[in-house]
Parts: C-alpha cells; sequence; structure tokens
C-alpha cells in the first residue's frame, strides 16, 4: 500500500489540502489556516482551554478521560477543514505523502510536550480481519514514521486487538467505552515501566485510546501518552 501510495504521488502530484492547488500536501503559506490544538489544556478533560482558567466551563469539558490509564492526550489539529481530509485521504486511500505530512507534523507537537522522552511508540491495532481488507493500518504507519523521527523504537506486534469490535463511527461515549472494553492484550515481554507513545489518527472520547492504555499498563508499561493527528471536538 505504501509503494502504490508513492507510484499514486508520482503520477498524481499531492493537492493542498488548504488551497487545492498541486505542488505539496500543504503549502507553507497555507499552514496557518489549519485548525492547530494550542495550549492550555483543561486539566479536567484534557481539551484545549478557551481561555486561562483550569478548567472549561461549558461546550468543550465533555467528560473526564475514561480511566486513569492514560496519562496525557494530545493531538495536533481539530478533526476539521483540511486536516480532517487529510486523515480521509491516508485512512481510506493510504497517500503516502499525507502519512509524512502528518508524521513530520506529530513530531514537532511531540518535542513540544515533551513526549519525545518516551522510550518507545505503539500504534492502536486494527483487527486481522479488517487489517487484511484494507491492507495497512494508518495508525501504523503514522507511529512508524514517529518512532523513526524521533529516534525510537517502534514496538509493531505486541499490542492486539484481540477481538474484533463494531466501527465506532455513530456511537455515543458509553456506547464506545462499552464496544471496546477489554478489546486489546499486549502479548509481548513485560515492558520493564517504560514510558510510551500510543499512536492513533483521531481522538474522539478517547475510549479506545484508554483500553490500549489499560493493556499497556497490565503488560508493565509505565506512562501512557496518546498522541493523535486530529481531535473531534464535541459538545
Amino acid at each position: 500500500m505504501k509503494l502504490l501510495g508513492g507510484v499514486l504521488d508520482f503520477f498524481y502530484p499531492p493537492r493542498c489540502l488548504v488551497c487545492d492547488k498541486s505542488g505539496a500536501i500543504v503549502h507553507p503559506a497555507c499552514r496557518p489556516a489549519l485548525a492547530f490544538i494550542l495550549e492550555p489544556f483543561c486539566s479536567y478533560c484534557g481539551f484545549p482551554l478557551a481561555s486561562s482558567a483550569s478548567r472549561c466551563t461549558s461546550g468543550l469539558c465533555v467528560r473526564p478521560l475514561p480511566d486513569r490509564s492514560l496519562d496525557l492526550a494530545r493531538s495536533v489539529f481539530r478533526h476539521s477543514g483540511g486536516a480532517r481530509d487529510g486523515v480521509l485521504r491516508l485512512k481510506y486511500r493510504g497517500v503516502s505523502s499525507v502519512s509524512e505530512w502528518l508524521v513530520s507534523e506529530m513530531a514537532g507537537a511531540a518535542q513540544r510536550y515533551g513526549l519525545d522522552q518516551a522510550q518507545g511508540v505503539v500504534a492502536v491495532p486494527l483487527h486481522t480481519r479488517r487489517l487484511r481488507e484494507r491492507g495497512y493500518n494508518q495508525a501504523g504507519l503514522l507511529a512508524q514514521g514517529l518512532a523513526h523521527y524521533l529516534h525510537l523504537p517502534y514496538l509493531q506486534s505486541g499490542l492486539v486487538r484481540g477481538r474484533e469490535t463494531r466501527s465506532q463511527v455513530g456511537l455515543n461515549g458509553s456506547e464506545r467505552l462499552m464496544n471496546v472494553q477489554g478489546a486489546f492484550e499486549w502479548r509481548a515481554a513485560h515492558l520493564n515501566k517504560q514510558n510510551l507513545i500510543l499512536v492513533d489518527d483521531v481522538l474522539t472520547t478517547g475510549a479506545t485510546l484508554a483500553e490500549c492504555a489499560a493493556a499497556l499498563k497490565a503488560g508493565g508499561a509505565g506512562r501512557v501518552m496518546a498522541l493523535t493527528a486530529t481531535r473531534e471536538m464535541r459538545s
């Protein structure tokens, strides 16, 4: 899939996610138009704050993270506009230039928030059947690229989705939690308190990331810090 994406990029040069002109996946002049998520963050739900208050008031503060297995959650962009289009291109078309661009933006965020001090990078896994159907795991592409960018080990095969779950699209927060509860396992060597970056493409309620973090903690991980390309902002 990555090779195919590279061939397509060669014959069909990338078009900017912001202005739709050819030449780059995002032109430098267009980058400020993307919906970056910036500090400060709510101490309760982890979403960005609209002011210097320590907690959101109404609108953004939806719920706390589902459990405390997930120590930190950060995302680069809001799931809207060009960033959303980029994630969809990666998720459903495997466009390699999008992967490389998202990795560079995620690496910058990891360094800003001190996540690059981790000892390894892990991706949210797909079930084997869905992986066969799609041919690649978009979270895995991002995690592998991020690990290379940050000079960290990519722990590729230890975290598995032990049972197949339905798509989270269209489910509310409690349904998402029930859907993924107990779905993930760590099946490799003990992690010996390693601090890990857990990578996915989109963060919505945090349910999937929290379940993955719980599995990593059961496998001996220290801090588990989630990093996603985009985050859906829900009221």
